[in-house]
């Protein structure tokens, strides 16, 4: 009889025995990385000595519920959204109220990094294929409602808002629209920020197309979609690690393609705003036959607007506005932008950096 893996309690998932001789099974963790370990010392309150061992002891029980990559690799730990371009102003919106979704969360390790740097979990949301994901998260960083540990690593018992991560999730396979969250209904007008790290990169092109209308489905006017992905210097279909089909792999002018295709099934425009090359963001699987010349790990940040709707949000982010936005204030260079564009101006807010860029944000009727 198959194992219902969902439904195996954590305390009995290392009684499974799933294969771990595959290629992205790592029998031993060498070092946490200082990011995850900040978290799990300070946020999560464990004695630094004990880290390792609390993480190998979920990263077994994981692995026996959802067998994937990203688990027996310790991708998990691999804490990304902080390293993104666009983080501060992810920040500033989280901190502001804004609500973020991180589409393929995993143990929600992302949304937890948003919490310790100030955002409030009310507005956190998180999405992936599995239900385990988010017990397994809690046990983690242990930050469930049963939890009583504050992010200072002292006990709490008198703690007036348990749970202390207070996030939202929903599981179900992304490219079913039946099965997409439903954040956008309960923030009322959409998410502001989607976080999609890892995880077009798991799609063929059709796959990732309908990837993005899914995601333009739940993405308010003016909000970002950020993340990282495996891509590639020449663009195309390259085989799925593991076996089992192929996957898509960008390059920038493939990837702004993608999105273009978005807007026209949507009725929705997108900007690619920032698409690099991360530095050390991530290491091939030695042997499973997935390495490919040209092989990079890309970051992206987009901007959204919806065509039907005559408020515009346009981040001026070219670095011909540098100079300017470094001397003007908002409303000055908003003046500037709507001579340039023909529109009536409604509104302008000072915005964030993307890669040292100074912009603002500019509301404008057309």
């Amino acid at each position: 009889m198959p194992v219902a893996w969902d439904k195996v309690p954590l305390a009995d998932a290392q009684q499974l025995q799933p294969d771990r001789n595959v290629a992205w099974y790592k029998k031993d963790l060498d070092e946490v990385p200082p990011a995850a370990r900040e978290l799990l010392e300070k946020y999560s309150g464990i004695p630094p000595d004990k880290v390792k061992s609390h993480v190998m002891e979920i990263r077994d029980k994981a692995f026996a519920i959802t067998p994937f990559p990203c688990i027996g690799r310790f991708h998990f730990l691999d804490l990304s959204i902080h390293t993104l371009p666009a983080y501060p102003e992810i920040l500033a919106r989280a901190r502001a109220g804004q609500t973020v979704l991180d589409i393929g969360c995993c143990f929600g390790q992302d949304l937890r990094k948003l919490a310790f740097d100030g955002a409030p979990t009310t507005h956190l949301h998180g999405h992936d294929l599995r239900p385990a994901f988010w017990a397994l998260g809690h046990a983690l960083f242990r930050d469930g409602p049963g939890d009583t540990t504050t992010a200072a690593g002292t006990a709490a018992a008198d703690n007036p808002h348990p749970p202390r991560f207070a996030a939202t999730f929903s599981a179900g396979d992304f490219l079913d629209p039946a099965a997409r969250p439903r954040d956008r209904a309960a923030a009322a007008a959409g998410v502001d920020v989607a976080l999609a790290s890892s995880f077009l990169h798991l799609f063929g092109w059709d796959g990732q197309v309908e990837a993005g209308v899914g995601i333009a489905g739940v993405v308010r006017e003016g909000g970002l979609v950020v993340g990282r992905q495996v891509g590639n210097k020449a663009a195309g279909e390259y085989a799925r690690l593991g076996g089992g089909g192929s996957t898509w792999r960008h390059n920038e002018e493939s990837f702004r393609r993608l999105w273009d295709v978005v807007g026209e099934r949507t009725g929705s425009r997108w900007e690619v705003v920032e698409f690099g090359i991360a530095d050390g963001a991530f290491s091939v699987v030695d042997g499973a036959g997935w390495e490919h010349p040209g092989m990079v790990m890309n970051t992206f940040t987009g901007l959204g607007s919806t065509e039907s709707e005559t408020r515009l949000g346009v981040y001026i982010h070219s670095r011909k506005w540098r100079g300017e936005i470094a001397r003007e204030s908002a409303s000055q260079v908003a003046i500037g932008m709507r001579m340039e564009i023909g529109a009536e101006l409604i509104e302008a807010q000072e915005g964030c950096d993307y890669n040292g860029l100074s912009g603002v944000y500019v509301y404008a009727n057309f």
